[in-house]
């Protein structure tokens, strides 16, 4: 058993980053433009002796296009990233990752949403092996359509997974009294009720299409973040979860270029979700980029944090 204090941060020129970047420009060597742009941010605006924690992966590229140190990189001993995966990007308790942090001096904390989209591969790095239904996006498929509800006749928008397939969420639904083990309930569709409100698009509705025993059942999600605001449902029967509105800045008013993303109960509940997709605990994870005021976070695909611990949080 490896102690959370024997891993040390890695050196400022990580080895496989190094050996890569020989004789070539560092900054054309990461093709993913927005983690580009945060690392030039983490290398112009934090501290040179600043520790950011990130996935093995970017590990290097902190080293080298960054110019800061990271707690693994692509050389690190399987068992040390085995740590930080289960600590930090795996795990739903909060304290267990701020202590493995702080143990290791992070300052920083490095993630992208390509990462959380990852989630049952960074499961297997971590040896726990289960596998997570993860951010499913519906809207590959968009239509303005006409669904018929307890509320009557909706005339809304339709996104749908590619080639109409449906989405097995591995938990029990609880309808009417009734429960429903998983796989015997899928999700076909998500649809939203979108008006025209002083030159915007506002959402009215959303309400989710579910199979069960071959008929068509709508209800709304648990949680909706839309805009940056949380909308909680108090009615007795709703869909376990939540449902991320997403959208870029320049298509906010074009319903047909937005997608919704489903987080399952198990899923919202890990840390990297919290913080990434749905901006929770601010007091600890101060996020410093995208730059304070940037209305669509959503935006930009890497981010950085400032961690602040609570005095509760010890070294181990």
């Amino acid at each position: 058993m490896i102690s959370l204090v024997s891993i040390s941060a890695s050196p400022i020129l990580g080895g496989y980053a190094f050996e890569t970047g020989k004789g070539h420009t560092p900054i054309l060597l990461v093709k993913e433009k927005p983690v580009q742009n945060a690392l030039k941010w983490i290398r112009e605006n934090t501290d040179e002796n600043a520790i950011i924690a990130a996935h093995w992966e970017y590990g290097s590229w902190i080293n080298l296009l960054g110019n800061r140190a990271t707690i693994v990189d692509e050389q690190q001993l399987v068992s040390w990233t085995k740590n930080m995966a289960k600590k930090v990007f795996i795990g739903s308790s909060v304290i267990d990752a701020l202590e493995f942090l702080k143990s290791h001096n992070a300052d920083y904390l490095f993630m992208t949403v390509r990462r959380s989209k990852t989630l049952n591969q960074m499961s297997r790095e971590a040896g726990i092996h289960e596998d997570f239904l993860g951010v499913q996006t519906f809207g590959n498929v968009i239509q303005e359509t006409e669904i018929k509800a307890e509320m009557g006749e909706i005339r809304c928008f339709r996104y749908c997974m590619p080639d109409w397939q449906f989405v097995f969420v591995d938990s029990d639904l609880t309808l009417n009294g009734k429960t429903y083990s998983a796989g015997e309930w899928c999700i076909s569709s998500v649809y939203l009720q979108i008006e025209e409100a002083a030159g915007s698009m506002e959402i009215i509705k959303v309400l989710v299409e579910l199979c069960i025993e071959n008929k068509a059942i709508y209800l709304a999600p648990q949680h909706i973040y839309y805009k940056n605001r949380i909308h909680c449902i108090e009615n007795t029967d709703y869909l376990p979860g939540s449902m991320i509105i997403c959208m870029e800045r320049n298509d906010m008013n074009d319903p047909e270029k937005w997608h919704v993303a489903y987080l399952d109960s198990r899923t919202q509940e890990l840390m990297v979700i919290r913080v990434l997709l749905l901006n929770e605990m601010p007091e600890i994870f101060e996020r410093v980029y995208p730059p304070s005021g940037t209305l669509e976070t959503s935006e930009y695909r890497a981010q950085v944090w400032r961690i602040h611990y609570p005095s509760e949080v010890k070294r181990r």
